[in-house]
């Protein structure tokens, strides 16, 4: 007996097949996990004749789905390019216009905790491969534990601690190579993200830009972290999110911002990503301090990693140095996924 990989347990609608155009009406689809209700029409196509995809390029089309759940799983067998989604959505749709340009009037995404509100247009429907999207998100909350759901592949796990997030997002691209410019806002304060992702290679390729203001790290992790209210600017490039094949570089920038009540200025840090081992170097104004310093990590011992850190500084202040020198290290020890680390170096 061969198990089929993609099955259908009922279908009910109406449906009218002409010459001059295919329509159906409260169409309803059930598959195993799947529900999708949908009143669509296509100009100019007769489905008793067959069905070229490239075809219908020019026709016209409109199509509404309402209060659908789709469970992605099952939807990747019949579209492979969405491979590395997972999860289910339930979907409000409503599209008109030309089927290979079609504009998306309003698309309402809902997860288990989080919704996305979007309109915008799908370009090359026709031509599955060569999907383009340009979408607009507003008015929309992202829960972060939602994104590692629906994205697995990405090994996303650290943005599980991240809060409820309001959301506006612009997306141009395909679903696997896209640029999109971000607007994050919650507890933890605001974040702006630009820039670009590409996994349509074996091993994800990404460049981006962000700003912060009055970010708050102890309310992305949710732990007992010192507060801080950071004002900053970077960029992030590199390949991989893997900590066995990634290498990237970072520069983040700080400008009136604090950390337990200590003013920081001028503040640069250049971190370098390779695979098992990290590297970087910090240039810090705190107050009347200045410091300049080195950071190593070495992961190749998961269950012992070293680090280090050698600073110099002038005009110090020990008691107030104290928290700034070993917050990463308490960043470290407290998030859910670390494990013990043993020093290299340790030196001022």
């Amino acid at each position: 007996t061969i198990t089929p990989q993609f099955s259908v347990c009922d279908i009910l609608g109406e449906i009218i097949l002409s010459d001059s155009i295919t329509r159906v009406t409260n169409f309803r689809v059930q598959t195993p996990h799947s529900v999708v209700i949908i009143s669509a029409g296509i100009a100019g196509i007769n489905l008793t004749r067959g069905i070229d995809l490239s075809s219908l390029y020019n026709k016209q089309t409109h199509a509404v789905l309402k209060s659908s759940y789709i469970d992605l799983d099952e939807l990747k067998i019949l579209l492979p390019p969405i491979h590395f989604l997972s999860g289910g959505v339930t979907i409000d749709l409503d599209a008109e216009g030309e089927f290979g340009n079609l504009n998306i009037r309003r698309l309402a995404l809902q997860t288990t905790s989080g919704s996305i509100k979007s309109t915008g247009s799908l370009k090359n429907l026709h031509d599955p491969k060569n999907l383009f999207i340009n979408l607009i998100i507003g008015d929309s909350r992202i829960n972060p534990i939602n994104i590692t759901q629906l994205l697995p592949k990405l090994n996303l796990d650290f943005i599980k601690t991240i809060p409820s997030t309001a959301t506006s997002i612009h997306f141009i691209g395909s679903p696997l190579d896209f640029m999109i410019t971000t607007n994050l806002t919650g507890d933890y304060g605001i974040v702006d993200l630009n820039g670009t992702l590409n996994l349509r290679k074996k091993i994800p390729e990404y460049e981006f830009s962000f700003t912060t203001r009055k970010l708050n790290f102890s309310a992305i992790t949710n732990q007992q972290l010192p507060k801080t209210n950071l004002k900053s600017q970077g960029t992030i490039k590199g390949n991989s999110f893997d900590l066995d094949n990634i290498n990237a570089r970072l520069k983040w920038e700080f400008d009136s911002s604090w950390v337990n009540d200590l003013t920081i200025t001028g503040t640069q840090i250049f971190l370098n990503a390779f695979p098992k081992h990290f590297d970087g170097l910090l240039m810090l104004k705190i107050e009347s301090m200045i410091s300049y310093g080195t950071v190593k990590a070495d992961f190749k011992n998961r269950e012992c990693p070293n680090y280090g850190i050698e600073l110099s500084c002038r005009s110090v202040d020990i008691s107030k140095l104290f928290s700034l020198i070993f917050f990463p290290f308490f960043f470290f020890s407290r998030t859910p996924s670390s494990l013990p680390f043993n020093p290299l170096f340790t030196s001022l």
